[in-house]
């Protein structure tokens, strides 16, 4: 778990929560004015900082099979700058077309001064649809203990010999430190609950992945329904009707 005292870390106090719990459910969670500035303030860090949420490039490279005109790998993430996560193992979505083989894929994290941070390579199937990349904890811990911000990329490799012709993703990760109350209070709700809270309070990474654990594992209309909402609310509504996939870890 991420160190509360280091001074450094943004953290998003227990006012913030200005709801009533029942004994019952964990009830909806509004925004407060501490906690919107401490969000606005990391947005304006981070302004102007490029990201890429969809690929370009030639497709035709990966022998990519379009389906229902999805040929691009695409970030599940708003048109932003930054996400924000507050998860001591974020997890981050992306679809993968479908190809005509298996391709492998790697995923990279760097800090502010390119130094490499994290390196892994994932196969995935011919089959095309969404897949998550899940950044290990002993690499997220010592990120969530400096103020900074971090640029990944993901990369369809479409010939090892010719990496220029990888179908690349990228945006940039930071990290805010929640309360001990918040947190004990998060984990007695449910995914749903959760996701409201993360995504009023911008932490998107941790709201797409609590409403896909449900998706996923259980099958669930509910979060089936809010998993579509909130691809809509980002204008990836193309993709809410795709399959989850796996991605094979070979290297890391």
């Amino acid at each position: 778990m991420l160190n509360t005292k280091n001074k450094t870390s943004k953290v998003i106090g227990i006012s913030s929560f200005i709801a009533i719990w029942s004994l019952v459910s964990f009830t909806a969670i509004a925004q407060t004015p501490e906690v919107t500035k401490s969000n606005e303030s990391k947005t304006a860090e981070v302004h102007g900082l490029p990201s890429n949420r969809e690929a370009g490039g030639s497709r035709g490279n990966c022998d990519i099979t379009a389906q229902n005109n999805l040929d691009d790998p695409i970030a599940l993430i708003p048109d932003s700058s930054v996400n924000i996560t507050a998860s001591i193992s974020p997890k981050l979505f992306f679809y993968v077309p479908q190809t005509k083989e298996q391709k492998t894929i790697e995923f990279v994290l760097r800090d502010q001064n390119d130094q490499l941070v994290h390196e892994v390579f994932l196969q995935k199937t011919s089959q095309g649809g969404i897949m998550n990349v899940e950044i290990p904890q002993d690499v997220s811990e010592g990120l969530g203990q400096s103020d900074s911000n971090y640029r990944w990329y993901l990369s369809l490799i479409c010939d090892n010999q010719k990496r220029a012709r990888d179908l690349v993703l990228e945006g940039w990760i930071s990290y805010v430190e929640l309360d001990n109350s918040v947190k004990q209070k998060l984990e007695a709700s449910t995914s749903a609950e959760q996701a409201d809270f993360y995504q009023k309070e911008g932490i998107w990474y941790d709201a797409l992945s609590a409403v896909a654990e449900d998706t996923t594992q259980f099958a669930n209309p509910a979060a089936t329904e809010k998993w579509s909402q909130m691809l809509e609310s980002i204008g990836l509504e193309k993709l809410s009707a795709q399959p989850f996939i796996d991605g094979e870890i070979i290297k890391q």
